[in-house]
């Protein structure tokens, strides 16, 4: 239940202000963004998302690369397609170390970029994912 789960990851949340509880407590709105996204709550989700890139620190390299990846996957749900573009790159550009998340972001582009008319971009990020992560089950995705 998205529901529970929700006041779960609040309560995650509230309980982890302590300065090294920082951790826990971006997993925690984390995982309450994936919970408003599955309600199809996607403006909180995004704030929610927005709210842990601007809070977390640049050395929580995986943390940003999933707010980002997951931003892009809510601006996607909501039609926002140049946003989403964006967000995906952001994961491309700067967190190409976070190689799950940079696996998925790459796919995503793919299929975006194809939908945005760049035929050629879409063929090279596929040829990038293909090349880096050959055994990523994204590379073996269709548009992947």
């Amino acid at each position: 239940d998205a529901g529970a789960a929700l006041a779960k990851f609040n309560e995650v949340i509230q309980q982890s202000s302590a300065p090294e509880a920082a951790a826990t407590k971006f997993a925690g709105m984390l995982g309450k963004a994936a919970c408003l996204q599955s309600q199809s709550n996607l403006d909180q989700a995004v704030a929610t998302l927005d709210e842990v890139i601007k809070s977390a620190p640049d050395t929580e390299t995986k943390t940003h690369a999933e707010a980002w990846l997951r931003k892009g996957d809510c601006l996607r749900l909501k039609q926002a397609f140049k946003p989403a573009l964006y967000a995906y790159l952001h994961v491309d550009v700067l967190y190409e170390g976070e190689t799950v998340q940079h696996a998925e972001a790459l796919a995503r582009l793919v299929a975006l970029w194809q939908q945005a008319g760049h035929a050629d971009r879409s063929a090279s990020t596929s040829a990038k994912l293909k090349q880096m992560y050959p055994n990523s089950q994204w590379a073996k995705s269709p548009g992947g």
